[in-house]
């Protein structure tokens, strides 16, 4: 199976437990399994090239920003581990869940908070604070910035990436399109002049 994690795993089981129930040979259900190439925007390899590896996933919710960093984790142990997050989504825009989004990071390397995807639309009460989320992280153990721009996130990105890191990047949306920006970026450091 090309995704990683216990969630993905327990997902597997229970669509293998409904299909044996339904009377779906277990054969079949092999099969089905072996030629899986997975779904869109969840775990998707967009790219590496310099020796970094970059990955697009569809999280947005505390919960599965979680589950997804220790998905990744448990696919390339050992490895630096960089989460770019956007706040997007209804419920990520506002502050409801700001503690829990400070304890899903706890196993990264390296978090990137992007600013709040249209957040004059939010009350200032309501919305998500990308600044003290992003200390709060830091205070869990995990280095981590609020950072505005798409563009300086790039820039930032550029600079501090080494070979062998993970970079992956969560969003319900675009996110600027920053995750191919971001392998473009990275594949000039390797071409020859």
């Amino acid at each position: 199976m090309p995704l990683f994690g216990s969630h993905n795993l327990q997902n597997v089981i229970a669509a293998c437990a409904l299909l044996i129930e339904s009377g779906i040979e277990p054969d079949k259900i092999q099969k089905g399994l072996s030629t899986f190439e997975g779904v869109a925007r969840r775990q998707d390899l967009v790219g590496e090239t310099a020796g970094i590896i970059v990955i697009d996933d569809f999280a947005h919710h505390p919960t599965a920003v979680a589950k997804t960093i220790d998905a990744i984790r448990a696919r390339y142990p050992g490895k630096r581990l960089w989460a770019l997050f956007e706040p997007r989504s209804n419920t990520s825009r506002r502050n409801v869940f700001q503690e829990r989004y400070a304890l899903a990071f706890a196993n990264a390397d390296q978090a990137i908070i992007g600013h709040v995807h249209r957040a004059d639309s939010i009350p200032d009460d309501e919305r998500m604070d990308t600044t003290k989320l992003a200390s709060d992280i830091i205070s869990g153990g995990t280095n981590a910035r609020a950072i505005e721009t798409s563009d300086e996130m790039l820039e930032i990105l550029n600079a501090e990436l080494k070979e062998g890191d993970v970079v992956l990047i969560m969003s319900n949306g675009s996110f600027d399109n920053i995750a191919r920006r971001l392998v473009e970026k990275l594949s000039k450091r390797s071409s020859p002049l």
